[in-house]
């Protein structure tokens, strides 16, 4: 990475990551920003390698450090590999906008001279080693142990085995020890097995600690290899119950490093049978308790991507990934088991999941309305036209995903689909469905998004007996002349879904929902905002795009909000020139904020010492409008801001974080984030 770059580190207190480094990216931090501020004496170094097999923490002391980090390279192309980076060494690339053509040319002429008569594009592989090993020997190492030593594998252990504010039991003392001087200072191995017996506690558990010790092989206490590390996450594996075992398993067909959408991964685990009904659970609860206990034990890292977070659309969504060394595992346990194979027979399948898929006809479309044992259909990205009604044929789906199609509505035939629980749909214009009568019909459904309703009083009151529904979207359609009527019997039925936690409103003024609300969105112009609003006891993100409300009225009602982590506050959800949170406005438990686009009227985002003291995330869409914020200072836990909007507009809103990272230490610096998108 560039020298002049720079380097902040975040100060992440994630219990979900596979290997917990945070003393091995501050230490790999504190040397890059020694050569960044000129202490070390190598100013030329640009690329750091961090080296070593699966498990040391590669990957996460890179990115705690904020260092870009490259993954596995398969080899093939290691000719191409090495003649990129050479020219990066002899070749100087500079930014015209920052340096003169006096510099340019002194730059090329002792490039020139230092690399006389050498073609790099007619060297073959040894060549090149060769010739890049010469230029590179006289450059130090920049060396960081990623292994911990025996105090931080102690506490990694008694975190990840007791939680961080229990001891280890005195009677399991002599097995921890022996645990840690076979996990050797890896950290990956040191979570796997203390996850593993987190779930086994003295003195029933104490038995299984002494199994685990002795399964360990010895050898790894000496000399760590790839090979051991596969054994300790294998032994993770092996102990997991079976029903995990089998959700596991289902993990082997995603690619290395892929990012699976957590969603997306419950339902298509229900539609392939692998969670088993219990009564007074549904099986979207017990899917997410089984995913969550993968989760504890650290068999997958859960990530909350920021980049699939949209500022326009407030869309967020859970990820997460495997490691690739347990990938490995799950391939290589899949393919003894049996466990996935190639199905002939097409009109068997269970799930057919054709996201992002490209080139899908009418006649696919037929194909797969024939699919009659189909549970699980996922058109989401796809470039489909028109929905066959012979879809409502498919009697057993479940889930039925038609976001980002082409689609402008779904046949009437979809009501015909009784056993139908997740239905999501939303065109690239952000329409919806235009709901027809007979709705009541699909008792199952516990998530609609999203949905219109238009001119069909009759269809506002079926609404209110889907007494499944958990998560709504839904609007009335405003290009159409509004019907009072229908408005008012859409506002009664929703006050009557008590299973309702999240929703999303437009372009109506409800009555007050049912109070377990978690999530709540509104959009739609509105004089303030329902006082029924600071009811809602257990919400804990709030959206509001378009609202135009007063800023005084509306953090004295927000703020009354006991639970409220996340608010995200979208276009134009303001009016007036200067928008104040007061001391007295007091948010205890925000923890993110997001401010949307607010062109051409609030100038200035005031936030008063006190009014929100735990705030961590802090993310202003400018756009192309200049605004000051005033008070960030008193954000004293924030840990990440990101701003977007142009380069000229962000200059001054960028100084007082800067200032503020400069009294701290580098280990609780703020991340900056900056996109340029005008």
């Amino acid at each position: 990475m560039p020298a002049s770059a720079r380097v902040v580190v975040v100060d992440a207190d994630d219990h979900d990551e596979f290997v917990d480094n945070n003393g091995q990216a501050t230490e790999l931090a504190n040397k890059v920003s020694a050569l960044r501020e000129g202490v070390d004496d190598d100013k030329k170094r640009r690329v750091f390698s961090i080296v070593g097999f699966g498990g040391l923490g590669k990957t996460n002391a890179g990115e705690g450090a904020q260092v870009a980090v490259s993954q596995t390279f398969s080899g093939k192309d290691l000719q191409g590999l090495l003649r990129r980076v050479l020219r990066q060494i002899t070749q100087p690339i500079v930014d015209r906008e920052t340096v003169d053509d006096a510099e340019i040319t002194q730059l090329q002429a002792a490039a020139a001279s230092s690399q006389p008569n050498v073609n790099i594009d007619t060297m073959d592989v040894d060549d090149l080693a060769t010739e890049l090993k010469k230029r590179l020997d006289n450059k130090s190492p920049l060396d960081v142990n990623l292994r911990l030593d025996d105090t931080e594998s102690k506490q990694l252990f008694i975190s990840k085995a007791f939680g961080s504010k229990s001891p280890c039991p005195d009677d399991l003392k002599d097995a921890m020890e022996s645990i840690l001087k076979k996990c050797s200072g890896l950290p990956l191995a040191i979570v796997s097995i203390a996850s593993l017996l987190a779930n086994y506690k003295p003195p029933e558990g104490k038995e299984m600690w002494e199994t685990i010790k002795n399964s360990i092989g010895s050898q790894m206490e000496n000399n760590p290899t790839l090979e051991g590390m596969r054994q300790i996450l294998t032994l993770s594996y092996n102990h997991l119950p079976h029903h995990l075992k089998a959700c596991m398993m289902y993990l082997s067909i995603f690619p290395e490093d892929y990012m699976i959408a957590k969603d997306r991964l419950l339902k298509r685990w229900i539609s392939e049978g692998l969670i088993v009904e219990k009564r007074g659970l549904c099986q979207m609860d017990l899917a997410e308790g089984y995913f969550n206990e993968l989760v504890s034990r650290n068999m997958v890292d859960m990530v909350i991507s920021k980049a699939t977070f949209n500022l326009h659309q407030g869309i967020r969504e859970d990820q997460f990934r495997v490691h690739d060394m347990m990938l490995e595992i799950l391939v290589s346990k899949s393919l003894e088991s049996n466990f996935v194979s190639l199905v002939g027979e097409f009109t068997l399948l269970r799930v057919l999941d054709l996201e992002d898929c490209t080139g899908l006809t009418n006649k696919h479309m037929s194909c797969i309305c024939r699919m009659y044992l189909l549970r699980f259909l996922s058109l989401r990205g796809t470039d489909v036209k028109v929905m066959p009604s012979r879809i409502g044929d498919l009697e057993h789906l479940q889930m039925l995903d038609v976001r980002q199609t082409q689609l402008k509505d779904l046949p009437k035939s979809v009501t015909k689909l009784e056993k139908l629980e997740h239905l999501l749909f939303f065109d690239q214009g952000d329409s919806g469905w235009m709901l027809p009568q007979g709705i009541n019909k699909m008792k199952a459904l516990r998530q609609l998004k999203k949905a219109a309703v238009v001119f069909d009083a009759k269809v506002a009151e079926e609404i209110g007996e889907l007494g499944q529904l958990q998560e709504l979207a839904i609007f009335v359609d405003t290009g159409k002349k509004m019907n009072n009527g229908v408005v008012k019997k859409l506002a009664s039925s929703l006050s009557k879904m008590y299973s309702l936690r999240w929703l999303d409103i437009g372009n109506l003024d409800a009555e007050p929902p049912p109070q377990l609300l978690r999530y709540l969105r509104i959009c739609g112009h509105m004089n303030r905002l329902p006082d029924w609003v600071e009811s809602l006891h257990d919400l804990v993100e709030l959206q509001l795009r378009w609202t135009h409300v007063d800023g005084f009225q509306l953090f004295n009602v927000l703020c009354k909000l006991p639970n409220l982590k996340r608010l995200f506050l979208g276009s134009y959800f303001i009016h007036g020139k200067h928008m104040v949170v007061h001391s007295s406005q007091h948010f205890r438990e925000l923890k993110e904020l997001i401010l949307g686009y607010t062109p051409s009227s609030c100038d200035v985002y005031e936030f008063e010492e006190g009014s929100m003291p735990n705030v961590e995330r802090l993310v202003v869409y400018f756009g192309d409008q200049t605004k000051k914020i005033v008070g960030i200072e008193h954000f004293k836990k924030l840990k990440e801001v990101e701003y977007i909007g142009s380069k000229d507009n962000l200059r001054p809103v960028l100084e007082p974080v800067e200032q503020m990272n400069n009294k701290r230490d580098v280990s609780q610096r703020i991340t900056i984030k900056v996109r340029y998108d005008w």
